[in-house]
C-alpha cells in the first residue's frame, strides 16, 4: 500500500511561514508501526528531537522515501488568505497543495481542526479524490510517517528563520507569540524601523498588540 504522512511547522508563529510535508512510502504494516524503510530511525514528532537530530533524519528520510513535497506558505501569503478565509481553511489549502503532485492511496494527516473527520473530509473535497484520507490529533507522535513528515516541515521552517535572522541581523526566537526572545525583537524593530520586521503575520492579534503599543508609546514621548 501507498501511504503519504502530512504535518506542518508553523501554523501559530506570528513570525515566518507555515510550512507543510508530505512523506510517501510503501507500507504493509500498521499506520502505527514504522514503515520499512524507516525502521530503525527512531522517528516521533519533530518538537521531541534536537536540531541536530532533525537534520540528520531529513536526510535519510528523503533519501528513503518513494517521493516527498515540501509546501511553503509566507506569512504575506497567510495575511492575504485570512482576509477571505478561517485559518482552517488555509491549511485545507496548505495540505491539499502539498498532497496535490503525489501518488498515494491512503493519506494520514495530523488534524489542523479540532473537527478530526471534518479536517479529512475537506481537504478530500478540496482535492476531489476518491483515496483514503484520515486526520488524527497528535499523528506526528501515532504514526512514524507523519513524524517523518513532521521532521521535514519543521527543519525547513528552521532553515526560513534562520534566513530571516540573517536578513535583519538579529536574533529573532522561535517566532511563537509566547516567546519572549521574538516579542523582543518585534518590538525592537519597530522602535528603530517604525514597521513590523518582515516576515510577519500582520494579521495576528500579537502584531497588532505591538504595533498599538508602540503608537502609544510615541504619543508618551510627544506629551512629554
Amino acid at each position: 500500500m501507498i501511504v503519504v504522512g502530512v504535518d506542518e511547522a508553523g501554523k501559530g508563529p506570528v513570525l515566518g511561514p507555515m510550512v507543510v510535508a508530505a512523506v510517501v512510502v510503501r507500507h504493509g504494516g500498521g499506520f502505527k508501526e514504522s514503515p520499512s524503510v524507516f525502521r530503525g530511525l527512531g522517528l516521533r514528532d519533530s518538537k521531541k528531537l534536537g536540531r541536530g537530530v532533525r537534520e540528520r533524519l531529513e536526510c535519510e528520510i528523503k533519501e528513503k522515501a518513494v517521493e516527498y513535497n515540501v509546501v511553503s506558505v509566507s506569512a504575506d501569503q497567510i495575511d492575504e488568505l485570512r482576509r477571505v478565509m478561517t485559518m482552517n481553511d488555509v491549511m485545507v489549502k496548505a495540505f491539499s497543495k502539498v498532497l496535490e503532485p503525489l501518488d498515494f492511496e491512503v493519506a494520514l494527516l495530523d488534524a489542523a481542526d479540532v473537527n478530526e473527520d471534518r479536517f479529512a473530509r475537506n481537504i478530500k473535497k478540496e482535492l476531489g479524490s476518491s483515496r483514503e484520507f484520515h486526520a488524527l490529533h497528535g499523528a506526528d507522535d501515532a504514526y512514524p510517517i507523519v513524524s517523518a513528515a513532521s521532521i521535514l516541515a519543521k527543519v525547513e521552517r528552521d532553515r526560513e528563520i534562520k534566513k530571516l535572522e540573517d536578513r535583519v541581523k538579529m536574533k529573532v526566537g522561535t517566532g511563537y507569540p509566547h516567546d519572549k526572545r521574538t516579542i523582543n525583537f518585534i518590538e525592537r524593530y519597530l522602535k528603530k524601523n517604525g514597521e513590523l520586521p518582515p516576515s510577519t503575520r500582520k494579521s495576528w492579534k500579537t502584531a497588532k498588540r505591538l504595533i498599538n503599543k508602540q503608537k502609544q508609546s510615541n504619543l508618551g514621548d510627544y506629551n512629554d
